[in-house]
């Protein structure tokens, strides 16, 4: 992994290690979002629609497939397991890319699999595009390398244009994803005065500030107005609900 010099007035020495935990939630009506209709060519294997995972909201609002991470510009790595670089899976199953959601480090591996028989195609962009891909036989795979700088990754299928993922890279090894109750545990950060940014594909990111001590879980909650929640990003860049 690469490794970025920290700033002085940001970064606590590298022996003080802490803890930051809480949870993301939803306030307020969330709407309810339709399906996305398949083909006819693929409702045998797909079904004729298929859930929109670009928002999971779970009992008292916890938020799923919220990226939590240090969103300060400069901050140092920790020597150990957390800092190494590993191949991440994204799967094409039943017409939908599996996961969602993913965070990793800038410059992973992606493996892509095609699990259904089916051509699919793998499109990511950027700034601009990344790759462009077809994967026509079940069971295939294929690896591509995300950008070295921190990135949102989209992913979209030109054949099947209902299919989404999106890929959140980093330049430091700090950042969680919240499980299905909105829950995020970021387990070995350096102590110190911390900026903690939270981000989601469907709603603003936001930031806050908190003195994470070493040797502890110091406790971090986001909450979103569901009135924030913005459209999906679709294949021509646009949003809809």
């Amino acid at each position: 992994m690469g490794r970025t010099r920290a700033a002085d007035s940001t970064t606590s020495s590298l022996s003080a290690v802490a803890a930051i935990e809480g949870s993301v939630r939803v306030s307020g009506k969330i709407p309810s979002l339709p399906p996305l209709k398949t083909s006819d060519s693929v409702a045998k294997i797909c079904g004729m629609e298929v859930p929109d995972r670009s928002l999971a909201v779970g009992q008292g609002g916890g938020l799923a497939d919220a990226v939590v991470f240090l969103a300060e510009t400069e901050v140092a790595a920790l020597e150990g397991p957390a800092s190494g670089r590993s191949t991440a899976v994204i799967d094409q199953r039943k017409c939908e890319y599996w996961p969602p959601v993913l965070a990793v480090r800038a410059g992973t591996e992606i493996e892509f699999r095609n699990s259904d028989p089916l051509l699919h195609n793998v499109h990511g962009k950027a700034d601009g595009a990344l790759f462009n891909f077809a994967m026509p036989v079940q069971g295939l795979t294929a690896r591509k390398q995300l950008p070295r700088s921190p990135e949102i990754v989209r992913l979209t299928c030109d054949v099947h244009p209902w299919m989404h993922a999106v890929v959140r890279t980093f330049n430091h090894p700090y950042f969680a994803l919240t499980d299905a109750r909105g829950h995020f545990r970021l387990s070995a950060v350096p102590a110190g005065r911390r900026k903690l940014g939270f981000w989601h594909q469907r709603f603003p990111e936001k930031t806050i500030e908190l003195e994470a001590l070493p040797s502890r879980a110091n406790q971090a909650d986001l909450e979103w107005p569901a009135n924030e929640l913005q459209g999906r990003k679709t294949r021509r860049g646009d949003a809809k609900l």
